[in-house]
């Protein structure tokens, strides 16, 4: 936010305003996409436990899936929100493509997290 009140009195100072805005964007898009690479590693690894864990515990894996699902689907579009400002089309590019291999490493688990 800060950048965004960087002044703008002629064209260098507009230039220079314009790159502390997208490096700032940049860097807004990649905390969020830690946190969705962590969600999404949490999330197979509970769908790993499901094979070894006790019927009584069944259903909180299932919560916990689909609460590491939601928070990685959370993180993902808090990163596309971002990505939608940058200029720089080989990083948005790149980000894109990690985006969504997290999305197919999440799958189709409307059908494979319910009871």
């Amino acid at each position: 936010m800060a950048a965004y009140k960087l002044p703008q009195a002629d064209a260098q100072e507009t230039r220079r305003r314009e790159e502390v805005i997208q490096q700032a964007t940049k860097g807004a898009s990649e905390v969020p996409l830690k946190v969705a690479e962590r969600a999404v590693a949490l999330f197979e690894r509970l769908g790993q436990l499901e094979a070894i864990a006790a019927a009584s515990m069944r259903s909180d894996l299932q919560v916990a899936r689909l609460m590491a699902e939601a928070g990685a689907r959370g993180a993902l579009a808090n990163v596309e929100i971002n990505l939608d400002g940058l200029t720089d089309a080989g990083y948005v590019s790149s980000m894109r493509v990690t985006i969504a291999a997290l999305r197919q490493r999440l799958g189709d688990t409307s059908r494979a997290t319910r009871a």
